[in-house]
């Protein structure tokens, strides 16, 4: 493979017929292996509160029930794999919908509508239902799904009851549960600084990206009034990106985009004179948590692009229509007024998981960003191991590996000459992976310097690259394809425990239930100009048009629904053909 991958900016029809028919392959490939199902089995009936018909059915022998919290990427994974002949499902979240996270900044300038990236979860669940039947004259026990548009605010693990409260009336409701999965998500950081959430947009939801949408438009026609002086016209076109990772540096490329591509033939060109785009980040690149060869390139394309870049600064106060960023080199201040400000700092803990910690205690969950779960997903203190956790709101629990240096040498060194070979770590790695997880992450870096050291290592060499991976092994990243992953991971280990219920699993046995192992299978990120980068593990970056069509033809096919692939495509064919839409509502 070369350095770097530029792609030849292919003709629309060809893209689009590529992109379509790799959709209709995948998907017919998809439509022709069902899942499997294990044996279902007759569960005694819980005590349930009741609240809706569904779930107050007191004859025939009772499943299970498994209470999804959430409407995200992990609940969409869990219900889609999920045997649904095995448990009542039910979902519970204060958004009916499901949303594809990665075209959100799209969504933001009209490059795709809303409503083209959004599944309603009652959809969700009735196709679902509509996939089973064909399985109910040989199981006899049809789907049972519900859904439930409330807020969850509290959880009581040991009375396995969550507290919640109507998305519509604010009444309150309880909701009895034999199994949970906590997949809340996580809230907006605004840094605890005073003023972010009053005057800047966040992006996280598809109400952000309406008002985000709405915001740049009001902007633009404030701007284009005749009685508007040359000094607020400099203000108003003023965009600020407060945040330059995937989320920030994909927003400020598709605004770019829209305004030097729609605005630019919609509005006066005098007007468009003013306009400004600045992204504001505390490191010194964007997207500085990928490879730094991508993180340069992509710094480098906005300042070609005339994109202005305040590296190396954050932002220490927030008033209306005014930031002042603070220079972390020089300490100097700075007034940066703007028209519409877009915070994309990070992510904080949701007060549902917040009051979940403090309710099981400090000494068990002493992270403050997340709840701590173990391999499993299962969140620790819970004394029935009923409640997982799974995607922002979580955090891996890795068990040292430093600690175990003497018994893994011993058990690695087969021959007993005091070093490991290659082989033998091999071995190694194989019957520990499901112990420690993080090993498999730093395997191929560890073969490398086995290779390096002539295919043997001494214990001391061994000890040490133990400590370094204790050192640099974090939480997983709060993003969708973990939670996808996670989402794939709780169905299967949930099917193999409703099949045995109401006996509990043995999830010590690493061959019944192996342990959560994330699989980094890369990230890439659009950074205008129908260019994208692409991050692979141990391959070289990419970027280019080419990677651009890889990314949209990915998109299209992890659409929640068909209904989802087909608005997408046609809004992408709408987009290069007639523009962007700028009205507002």
């Amino acid at each position: 493979m070369t350095k770097y991958l530029r792609g030849v900016r292919w003709p629309l029809w060809t893209a689009t017929a590529t992109s379509l028919g790799i959709l209709v392959t995948h998907s017919l490939d998809f439509l022709s292996q069902p899942p499997t199902y294990g044996s279902a089995t007759s569960t005694p009936d819980p005590s349930l509160r009741a609240h809706s018909p569904s779930w107050t059915e007191a004859q025939g022998g009772r499943r299970p029930r498994l209470v999804i919290c959430g409407s995200g990427w992990v609940a969409r994974s869990l219900i889609s794999l999920l045997d649904t002949r095995l448990c009542e499902v039910m979902v519970i979240s204060e958004r009916n919908h499901f949303l594809y996270t990665p075209l959100l900044p799209a969504s933001c300038v009209g490059s795709v509508e809303h409503r083209s990236i959004v599944s309603p979860v009652r959809e969700v669940l009735a196709n679902r239902i509509r996939w089973d039947r064909r399985k109910w004259w040989r199981s006899g026990q049809p789907s049972r799904l519900s859904f439930l548009h409330a807020r969850v605010d509290d959880i009581d693990p040991r009375q396995k009851r969550i507290y919640c409260s109507s998305a519509h009336t604010g009444a309150r409701l309880q909701v009895d549960y034999d199994v949970a999965v906590l997949a809340v998500g996580s809230s907006n950081d605004d840094c605890g600084m005073p003023g972010v959430s009053e005057h800047c947009h966040f992006l996280k939801a598809a109400d952000d990206a309406r008002a985000i949408r709405r915001a740049v438009t009001l902007a633009l026609e404030h701007a284009a009034e005749p009685f508007c002086t040359p000094q607020e016209r400099s203000d108003l076109l003023h965009f600020c990106v407060v945040g330059a990772g995937p989320a920030g540096t994909e927003f400020a490329a598709e605004l770019h985009d829209f305004l030097s591509e729609d605005a630019h033939r919609l509005y006066p060109a005098e007007l468009l004179e003013d306009v400004r785009i600045s992204v504001i980040q505390s490191g010194r690149m964007v997207l500085n948590s990928y490879d730094r060869r991508i993180a340069e390139h992509a710094t480098e394309k906005f300042q070609r692009d005339g994109i202005q870049l305040l590296l190396n600064c954050r932002v220490v106060d927030v008033q209306p229509h005014q930031l002042t960023v603070l220079d972390k080199d020089t300490q100097q201040r700075r007034q940066v007024p703007y028209g519409v400000c877009v915070w994309t700092t990070g992510v904080a803990m949701q007060p549902l998981a917040r009051r979940l910690a403090q309710r099981i205690g400090p000494d068990i969950q002493s992270n403050h960003h997340a709840l701590i779960v173990d391999s499993h997903l299962a969140v620790l203190g819970d004394p029935s191991r009923s409640l997982y956790a799974a995607g922002d709101c979580s955090t891996l629990r890795m068990p040292e590996v430093y600690s175990h240096a003497r018994e893994l040498f011993e058990e690695a060194d087969e021959d007993g000459d005091g070093r490991i070979q290659y082989y033998e770590f091999a071995h190694l790695l194989r019957s520990v992976r499901d112990r420690f997880p993080q090993l498999r992450e730093h395997a191929p870096e560890m073969e490398l310097r086995l290779r390096a050291a002539r295919d043997t290592v001494t214990r001391d060499n061994f000890t040490e690259w133990l400590r370094d991976i204790d050192a640099h092994t974090t939480s997983l990243p709060a993003t969708a394809q973990v939670a996808h992953q996670q989402g794939k991971y709780l169905a299967g280990l949930l099917n193999r425990r409703f099949e045995c219920w109401p006996h509990p699993l043995d999830e010590t046995d690493p061959s019944v239930c192996p342990a959560f192992v994330w699989h980094n299978l890369g990230a890439t990120a659009y950074i205008g100009g129908e260019t994208s980068v692409m991050e692979v593990p141990y391959l070289q970056p990419v970027y280019g048009v080419y990677v651009y069509w890889l990314w949209y033809g990915y998109s299209l096919l992890h659409q929640f629904s068909w209904r989802s692939r087909f608005l997408v495509a046609g809004d992408f064919i709408k987009t290069r053909l007639l523009g962007r839409d700028t009205s507002m509502f």
